[in-house]
């Protein structure tokens, strides 16, 4: 099992995250809610689809040696340190 290090998001894909939000506002506030929606709010839904982009991911960083651990983790991957269970989760955007 190789250890990977974590070094939070990908700040491209961060970007990416943020256009794509910004431009589905802009396409539903220039489009009135419909029944059916329009060419291009179904192109969008589908582009998003495809990008499969997800949420922002989250992660925590250690109390000893501040080394940065996915959500998820338990154990800091740098130290081995356990992370306490009320230690913050942030974004890492």
């Amino acid at each position: 099992m190789t250890n990977k290090r974590y070094f939070g998001p990908d700040p491209d894909t961060s970007r990416l995250r943020a256009t794509v939000a910004l431009l589905g506002r802009e396409i539903d506030r220039l489009a009135p809610a419909a029944a059916t929606p329009s060419i291009v709010q179904e192109a969008f839904r589908l582009l998003v689809v495809q990008l499969a982009l997800g949420p922002e991911p989250v992660g925590r960083a250690c109390a000893h040696c501040k080394t940065l651990g996915t959500g998820e983790s338990t154990l800091c991957g740098n130290c081995w340190a356990p992370f306490s269970p009320e230690a913050a989760v942030m974004s890492l955007a």
